[in-house]
């Protein structure tokens, strides 16, 4: 056998190379898995940062200058301020807040937790409360309507009823929205009321709150000549459901004509108010255009098939307090001739908004766009004429405020005697009434 021994000292320097490569080659098969791993985690964050506003922001030089102006006033308010009480860092930061929103437009706010909580049940149409409705009348708080089955009822309140204080706090000088604060509560709590009931007679009624679901559609009727009505409260996300329900028992009475009764109606959501025009107008007909400074808010709403559309003549009772969805619907169906308009200019409210939750359970409500109508116009601060004007006094206003809500008391002395004056004719509905029939 023959043994040959290696002596590296005799190995060329191409040998030498080769093994020094090769051992690389051996380290980079190692490291370049971790490299590549490495790199994707990097560039994924980076994608991440950079896809995301709030943190990309950051990269704004000018927004890192601003936001440390700020928090240097905010420390040197904090420091400085002699009323220690109104100087705290959260309390001078939600002022901050509630002032930079309120500057922008009326319909840009800030929402505290409390705030915020009262805006969703007001706009979902859900809380939780007594169940009953009321209306100042000759600076008193009376009971206009109460909720068929709700706790209000359960507790004996009744029409007419004046409502003197709640849970001992008088509502002398108090406004109707300052009441339904006190009133409404969480849910299982009580709230005691006293009231004057017509007789004089004073009584304490302790009521129990639960949730409380109302229908935006107010009420609907067809009369004796085949004339109907319908009253929106708002444009709820169940408002196309009820519609469709109302028109439906609507259609099987007769009815040969319809007004559609948008006063004091506030708006509410979009997609809602588009919806219900599906009812009135033929499929993909244009309701309105929206347009924003993002592009995505660059959009067509078109009404779809509804299964209840009725083709009848057709008016809509429109206000000074008609305003947003409801501007919407009533500017669409007089543009695409659909619908004769009745009463007094609208509101002008042609911007939309989106309410953004933030932290500390609060919310900023921005104003994020503006809609046009179907001929490209827009409301805000314009409004929507009618075509026929038909102007309405604030006291009269109020009163047919009540009779809208008088639950079924026709007789007009027995009307009286709740609520303190007797019955007026309503001039926007008769005139509306006059001209559907006369175009009919």
């Amino acid at each position: 056998m023959v043994r040959v021994i290696l002596n590296p000292g005799n190995w060329n320097q191409g040998t030498r190379s080769k093994i020094r490569i090769v051992r690389k080659i051996r380290r980079w098969k190692v490291w370049l898995p971790v490299l590549i791993v490495i790199g994707s985690v990097a560039g994924f964050l980076v994608f991440a940062c950079l896809s995301n506003p709030s943190i990309r922001v950051w990269l704004n030089p000018d927004y890192r200058s601003q936001v440390l102006r700020f928090g240097e006033i905010l420390w040197l308010t904090n420091f400085a301020y002699f009323e220690e009480d109104r100087s705290g860092f959260e309390q001078l930061t939600e002022e901050a807040i509630t002032g930079m929103a309120k500057s922008l437009d009326p319909y840009s706010v800030y929402f505290p937790p409390e705030a915020l909580k009262e805006y969703y049940e007001n706009t979902n149409l859900k809380y939780f409360g007594a169940g009953f409705k009321t209306r100042q009348i000759q600076e008193e708080i009376v009971v206009t309507r109460v909720n068929p089955g709700g706790p209000a009822e359960r507790a004996k309140l009744r029409l007419g009823d004046r409502i003197l204080d709640v849970d001992g706090e008088t509502t002398t000088g108090k406004s109707v929205q300052d009441c339904l604060r006190l009133i409404r509560g969480p849910a299982g709590t009580e709230v005691l009321l006293r009231v004057r009931r017509l007789s004089g007679e004073i009584d304490t009624l302790r009521i129990k709150r639960s949730q409380i679901d109302t229908s935006p559609v107010d009420d609907f009727w067809v009369d004796a000549n085949g004339n109907g009505y319908i009253r929106l409260a708002e444009f709820t996300e169940k408002v196309g459901k009820e519609v469709g329900k109302a028109l439906e028992v609507m259609q099987k009475q007769d009815m040969k004509c319809l007004v559609l009764d948008l006063r004091d109606n506030p708006g509410g959501k979009m997609f809602a108010t588009v919806e219900v025009a599906g009812f009135f107008l033929s499929p993909n007909t244009l309701i309105v255009t929206t347009h924003g400074k993002l592009p995505e808010l660059t959009l067509q709403f078109r009404s779809k098939a509804q299964k209840q559309r009725v083709e009848i003549p057709m008016a809509v009772l429109i206000n000074e307090k008609s305003a947003s969805g409801a501007e919407c619907l009533a500017g669409a169906l007089k543009c695409h001739g659909r619908a004769i308009l009745v009463g007094e200019k609208t509101f002008g409210k042609g911007t939309f908004q989106q309410l953004f939750p933030v932290s500390h359970d609060s919310g900023l409500h921005l104003t994020i766009g503006k809609y046009d109508l179907p001929d490209g116009s827009n409301v805000n601060e314009k409004g929507v004429e009618p075509d026929y004007q038909v102007p309405c006094d604030p006291e009269s206003v109020d009163k047919l405020w009540v009779q809208r809500d008088r639950q079924g008391i026709i007789d007009p002395d027995e009307f009286k005697k709740l609520f303190g004056f007797s019955p007026i004719p309503d001039p926007q509905w008769l005139k509306a009434i006059e001209v559907v029939n006369r175009d009919e």
